[in-house]
């Protein structure tokens, strides 16, 4: 951790002393903030590997937090693809410094005894499944995704006509509790919510439902050519199931692109899920969508 907090030194210092433009003070900022999480994984990691635990049985926990840790240092990165300046270069040895270490321990985590690797099931890094669903998700979380909304308890509302608690989805997860050790259910009513949603890393067990497809629609419009990093331009992050994906035509100096978190160490876990899902042109696309390559 101590390489973790140099790092984040680093950047707080370049930020100070440097003339940036602001593509590279957001681009830092991220950073800060990424080095933050790093550190709170690596805390739990450490946690985790506490002589009072069963290691193997916390395996796959201990695998996310490494993996959340390596990604967080290449997302850093990656908020300078578009930098002229030399921010990059002054701070991608300690990154990759990071990333070294931590790929060690994703290699020496498999090797702890009793934990099992076995390429058997169809997707190994979720452990053992059972009727469906990961054999360490609780009963009630597994009828929690299988009831339908009518029969779900929400815990917050949000609607667009104000006939809920909120009538935007970030102000209901700013009301969430924090260090929820339960599930917290957000209903959104069917609308087009406008915005940027931001879960921070304390917001935990947050559950998302809708109205379903083309009736709870989030959508907003960062993008790097506009000045944001591609950290800050998600619009949510969430596991996406049973859902239509749409690529809407590009201005005429954009493309559209559907993204997939990708691994940099084959022992990683990380990964965006989209289950059942349809990926497809929309209708002001199709009639020009030759024109792209692919």
């Amino acid at each position: 951790m101590d390489e973790v907090r140099a790092s984040s030194a680093n950047c707080n210092a370049i930020r100070n002393k440097m003339k940036l433009g602001p593509l590279e003070k957001a681009a830092l900022k991220d950073c800060i903030e990424l080095f933050d999480d790093t550190i709170a994984e690596l805390k739990s990691a450490i946690s985790d590997l506490a002589p009072r635990k069963s290691t193997s049985k916390h395996y796959h926990d201990l695998q996310t937090l490494l993996s959340g840790a390596m990604t967080n240092q290449y997302t850093c990165l990656d908020g300078f693809a578009r930098s002229k300046g030399k921010v990059r270069k002054a701070i991608k040895k300690g990154l990759y410094n990071i990333s070294h270490h931590v790929s060690n321990s994703l290699a020496m985590l498999k090797k702890i005894p009793g934990v099992n690797t076995s390429k058997s099931e169809v997707f190994p890094e979720y452990g053992n499944v059972k009727h469906g669903f990961p054999s360490w998700l609780s009963s009630t979380d597994r009828n929690l995704l299988q009831a339908s909304a009518n029969s779900t308890k929400f815990d917050l509302i949000v609607a667009k006509d104000g006939t809920g608690n909120f009538t935007t989805i970030s102000e209901a997860v700013r009301a969430a509790p924090n260090s929820s050790d339960t599930r917290f259910v957000i209903y959104i009513k069917a609308g087009a919510y406008f915005e940027n949603v931001e879960v921070e890393r304390k917001k935990k067990m947050l559950v998302f439902i809708g109205d379903g497809i083309g009736k709870t629609v989030v959508k907003a419009n960062r993008s790097v050519i506009d000045g944001w990093t591609t950290f800050r331009s998600a619009t949510v992050a969430v596991v996406f199931q049973t859902s239509n994906l749409y690529a809407r035509k590009p201005n005429s100096n954009q493309r559209n692109i559907f993204t997939a978190q990708g691994r940099e160490d084959p022992n990683q876990n990380t990964g965006i899920s989209i289950l059942n899902c349809k990926v497809a042109a929309a209708a002001d696309l199709i009639p020009i969508f030759r024109t792209f390559s692919i």
